[in-house]
């Protein structure tokens, strides 16, 4: 048994750059609160890296994070999920 139900929600993408010489990087984002959800994806990931939300600082910002440094620079795309 399922239930449909109607779902709403608020969205907010924004691009970041991983460069080749690291493998996290720091986002500059002062809405950043410990409780809010973020999505992390690679525009083109040739040597399928995960990334992912390493730590939140309420009020600064968040890190990106990879499992390993890339040979070519990330264009990173991440969403708040409200």
């Amino acid at each position: 048994f399922m239930t449909k139900k109607n779902l709403s929600f608020h969205s907010t993408k924004v691009s970041s750059k991983l460069d080749t010489s690291k493998n996290e990087v720091f986002v500059s984002y002062p809405q950043v609160k410990d409780t809010t959800q973020l999505y992390v994806t690679a525009e083109k990931n040739p040597e399928n890296l995960t990334l992912y939300v390493k730590n939140k600082e309420a009020g600064n910002g968040f890190t990106i994070a990879s499992t390993a440094t890339p040979n070519s620079p990330l264009d990173i795309t991440w969403w708040e999920i409200e």
